[in-house]
């Protein structure tokens, strides 16, 4: 059934769009990082050059295309939280120091950016990089322990990249040494804005 709204067609524009953002976003950087000084056109190059050789690659265009939904959420929600808080009475300099302070803030959408990037990295080539290293350990057939599966299949036990990350990183040390890294981090900050 047709809708009004089917915006399946604008899947066959994906690449044009990717490109598009990859090029306004390394024109932006290297506008705002006047590498070549004031020249526009040389910097306009550089990124329609980028651009190219990120559309030529497929991998690139689907790390783009993994971060690109992520990077709108934590500004969508970073525009609700800055809303929020000038609604309820708090003004720019108190959303700064609830981040850290002035200095502190561009760290935090570093490492927001970083995560974002490790993520999109992991999801296009995890699962790859995960049938590569098992192919060579020769574990197809057996669980990770050396041991044949009990219903005899030739299926390795969590042989997904996702399911493998997802148990790790909610494994109960990996989350308790989380609590604790952040519990530590709150102290020092607390104590080291308090003078003691």
């Amino acid at each position: 059934m047709a809708s009004i709204i089917d915006l399946g067609l604008l899947q066959n524009f994906q690449l044009v769009f990717t490109w598009l953002f990859v090029f306004a976003t390394v024109y932006a950087i290297l506008q705002f990082a006047k590498i070549a000084g004031d020249n526009k056109g040389l910097h306009s190059l550089m990124a329609f050059s980028i651009a190219m050789l990120a559309a030529v690659s497929g991998s690139i265009m689907k790390v783009v295309n993994n971060m690109i939904p992520w990077f709108i959420l934590v500004i969508i929600f970073g525009m609700f939280m800055l809303m929020i808080t000038r609604f309820l009475g708090f003004g720019d300099l108190a959303v700064a120091q609830m981040l850290g302070g002035d200095k502190m803030t561009p760290w935090w959408i570093f490492f927001i950016g970083i995560a974002i990037l490790i993520s999109a990295l992991g999801g296009v080539f995890g699962q790859s990089a995960l049938e590569l290293t098992a192919g060579q350990q020769n574990v197809t057939g057996t669980d990770y322990s050396g041991t044949p599966p009990a219903d005899g299949s030739t299926q390795q036990t969590g042989s997904s990249f996702n399911k493998q990350l997802t148990d790790a990183l909610f494994h109960p040390k990996v989350l308790a040494f989380i609590s604790l890294i952040l519990i530590a981090s709150f102290t020092v900050r607390m104590m080291g804005g308090s003078g003691m």
